[in-house]
């Protein structure tokens, strides 16, 4: 049987990233030059992505994320196409 109470510590005692800051550093392990379209180009697929206007936020925390790090004239662009599942 599982043990509630354990699986409560290992969860608390765990960081977890955010989604804007695993792009923001697999964005960043690419080619300097490719990074622009990298960013213009952000694709959601799958179960998670269903949420309402998930898009929309996610572009705005990529660009504070890219502000914050004094990239400021990056464009953001978060796909997601309606029949995505």
């Amino acid at each position: 049987m599982f043990n509630s109470e354990l699986g409560k510590q290992l969860v608390i005692n765990r960081e977890y990233k955010t989604i804007q800051d695993l792009i923001f550093q697999s964005v960043n392990r690419v080619d300097i030059e490719a990074r622009t379209q990298q960013y213009e180009n952000i694709i959601l697929s799958g179960g998670s992505s269903m949420y309402k206007n998930i898009n929309t936020r996610l572009e705005a925390e990529v660009s504070k994320k890219l502000d914050q790090n004094n990239q400021k004239n990056v464009k953001v662009k978060v796909l997601a196409q309606k029949d995505r599942k």
